[in-house]
């Protein structure tokens, strides 16, 4: 009977054409990506390796880092791309169980792990193929062509949210929402609206050339930090895919996002898959004027 059930919501969700939203992506920096500078191999580079040999911040906040796709979200898909390639197996979600039934962050990184030789981070850039291989796959009422996205606008997507490309701040700037509108070679219009937001980390740096440790900030953190930390401010952007543009729509359902998406890595993604479920399974009318057709029918009396 379950099963049965599981089956029903997988395939409510293809039937429904016009979507409020087709797709979230989350794109940005975390515990899991690190930091990779850009332009590594540069003169400028060498010479600021040499003196982070003696602080090992002093540059942290000049620099420019590689943002990468961290999580692709769709009304049948939810799929974590860091530190490796996860998908809940039990989204969409059930009503008819607790926490509709999907998966936390950790109990997919444990799977995974499970099923590894070794458990070495490696961070891997996300491009359009992979993206839209698993967002269609088991899916046999879409094709390729079908998804919001097309390859060029999901490979160029960390450009489009992060401009100025990705940098760590000292002190934490204003979210912040801005409008995308991408045409494919046939020229057809995608809207996607970004929402920019910044979460406290503490970087801690072990030993001579070892490796940076991330901690997110919460109000029970300890205020005092070792030696070799600092508090900083990473950018990540979530971008709501839709068909429509309705910018002022997306703006508002985006805002109510903030002061749950700069929460722990559990509390993100678990809202996220929530939202975005929501947002994938409300109707809207067709974009445009709306047009009343009626038609009163009398007869006149002799």
């Amino acid at each position: 009977m379950a099963d049965k059930v599981a089956e029903q919501m997988r395939l409510m969700h293809f039937n429904l054409y016009n979507r409020f939203a087709e797709l979230m992506l989350v794109v940005g920096l975390d515990e899991n990506t690190g930091l990779t500078p850009l332009h590594k191999d540069t003169p400028a580079a060498s010479e600021d390796d040499e003196e982070e040999e003696e602080n090992p911040f002093s540059n942290l906040f000049f620099k420019q880092y590689e943002a990468q796709v961290l999580a692709a979200i769709s009304s049948s898909k939810a799929l974590v791309f860091q530190p490796y390639l996860m998908e809940d197996p039990n989204y969409p979600p059930r009503p008819d169980l607790a926490n509709g039934g999907m998966n936390s962050f950790e109990s997919l990184r444990k799977t995974k792990l499970k099923g590894s030789s070794h458990s070495r981070r490696q961070v891997q850039a996300v491009n359009a193929a992979v993206i839209k291989q698993h967002l269609n796959k088991g899916d046999s009422s879409k094709s390729v062509a079908d998804l919001p996205l097309s390859k060029d606008a999901i490979e160029s997507i960390t450009t489009f949210c992060f401009p100025d490309s990705a940098q760590v701040y000292r002190h934490k700037p204003d979210s912040n929402i801005h409008f995308l509108v991408l045409t494919d070679v046939s020229g057809c219009k995608t809207y996607a609206s970004c929402l920019t937001f910044y979460k406290p980390y503490r970087l801690t740096k072990e030993g001579n050339g070892g490796t940076i440790l991330f901690e997110l900030l919460t109000d029970r953190s300890p205020s005092h930090k070792q030696a070799h930390s600092v508090d900083c401010f990473i950018p990540q952007c979530c971008v709501l895919v839709s068909k429509y543009p309705y910018f002022y729509a997306m703006k508002e359902c985006l805002s109510c996002m903030i002061s749950h998406v700069e929460r722990d890595l559990e509390e993100m993604y678990q809202f996220i898959k929530d939202f975005t479920y929501t947002m994938t399974m409300a109707p809207v009318p067709p974009a445009g004027n709306v047009i009343v057709v009626s038609r009163l029918e009398y007869s006149q009396r002799h």
